[in-house]
């Protein structure tokens, strides 16, 4: 007996968890009926398509059509308000401005039908209520008098998840059952120099999805090589027979701050495939573009290694200035007065500090005694070829290793050393 009590009591408590989920998670497609002064309103709701799709789990982001569907024997007169449904992580928009008339006929009595669609995009995953709805509607009553009444919609639910693990809540991306996504270019000036501008715009259009959950791909990031400054994202969504588009337009300016060759990172968009199933990655391209320098920003550019420059060449002058003064107060070494008779192109002077060196490196009288300068004679006089004249300069000291000491670039006292040749 308490056997065959307690499967009782198990069967009882089965059919109300039973009904109470069946409460919880209404049927795709309900009906309710209520009248407007005695006359008959007909409201009938569902999600999706007209057959039943309540164990359908949608994709966040995705677009689920909520379709109320009106209907009395009487006809509409005036307008029809449906309520707003504000529901956390739920956003609801009603894009199509105008309802589907249409009549049916049922038992041999006429139907006046009006089919309205609500728009319903989840936000995050999670099973997402809608509680009745309030549908103000004007018929026609009794001797075609106009009368305003409000019916209510029935209870319904659905359910959003991530369609796949290469998308996440944190990542840019969206649902759509097709979607186009392309880019363009464009410069002030074909040969570009520091200060114009470079704009990059990036169009979205995405079928069966909202403006405002487009993803902004083109990010306004700065860089030492330019400015970057965003325009207004330009939204728009359109319905034309039941086909919903949206777009959305990112345009971003850069203004050149340096020269040289400028580049810009190439783009992923990545979006879920309602019709496929799938995930879709686009990839957008980067560019580079090669920009002249102007004065002002090449001074800016170089300007570190102009002072060093600069530094160096007033250093080198401070040096040559240096020496000279030196020089006035010193005689000059043997090397320094071989090198300025030449620039004055005094030949005498020229053979004179050359039979000096020779003198100071060999212990021969003259140049015939040394077969490679025998002909320092008349001919090279007359050439007054100054790369002629250091060659003999060259070969009296590659020849004759009395170079070590170096007495060549010692002061010279040229009245001296002529007095001691002699």
């Amino acid at each position: 007996m308490n056997m065959n009590l307690s499967r009782m009591l198990a069967i009882v408590g089965l059919l109300f968890v039973i009904i109470s989920m069946k409460m919880a998670y209404a049927q795709d497609e309900d009906t309710s009926v209520d009248k407007i002064d005695g006359h008959v309103v007909n409201v009938k709701t569902w999600i999706g398509d007209e057959k039943d799709d309540s164990d359908k789990i949608f994709a966040t982001t995705e677009q689920v059509v909520l379709n109320i569907d009106i209907s009395t024997p009487r006809w509409f007169l005036g307008s029809t308000t449906i309520g707003k449904i504000d529901i956390p992580n739920l956003v609801a928009k009603q894009r199509k401005l105008f309802a589907t008339n249409y009549s049916t006929t049922e038992k041999g009595q006429s139907w006046a039908h009006q089919r309205w669609e609500v728009t319903l995009y989840p936000q995050s995953s999670g099973t997402f209520t809608i509680p009745p709805l309030p549908v103000t509607v004007h018929i026609a009553g009794d001797d075609a008098k106009k009368i305003q009444g409000t019916v209510w919609t029935d209870k319904l639910s659905f359910k959003a998840h991530l369609p796949n693990g290469e998308l996440t809540a944190k990542d840019q991306w969206f649902a759509a059952s097709d979607a186009k996504i392309t880019q363009s270019w464009e410069t002030t000036k074909p040969d570009l120099k520091v200060g114009d501008a470079i704009t990059r715009t990036i169009n979205i259009e995405a079928n069966d999805s909202l403006s405002i959950l487009l993803p902004q791909t083109l990010q306004a990031k700065v860089s030492e090589q330019y400015q970057a400054y965003a325009d207004p994202a330009q939204l728009t969504d359109t319905s034309n027979r039941g086909q919903y588009v949206s777009k959305r337009q990112d345009r971003v300016v850069y203004i050149v701050q340096d020269g040289g060759e400028v580049a810009f990172p190439p783009l992923t968009v990545k979006w879920w495939n309602t019709n496929k199933g799938t995930v879709e990655t686009i990839k957008l391209s980067g560019k580079s573009f090669k920009v002249s320098h102007t004065p002002m920003s090449f001074i800016k550019a170089y300007w570190p290694i102009m002072v060093t420059l600069l530094g160096s060449a007033l250093l080198l002058v401070l040096v040559v200035l240096g020496f000279k003064r030196y020089l006035k107060k010193h005689d000059a070494p043997l090397i320094v007065r071989f090198c300025r008779s030449i620039w004055d192109k005094d030949t005498g002077q020229i053979r004179l500090l050359l039979y000096i060196k020779w003198r100071q490196a060999t212990s021969k009288q003259s140049f015939s005694q040394e077969l490679h300068f025998s002909d320092v004679g008349e001919a090279i006089v007359k050439e007054h070829s100054a790369s002629v004249w250091m060659q003999f300069w060259r070969k009296i000291t590659k020849k004759r290793h009395w170079y070590k000491n170096r007495s060549w670039l010692r002061p010279l006292d040229l009245s001296n050393v002529v007095e001691k040749i002699k």
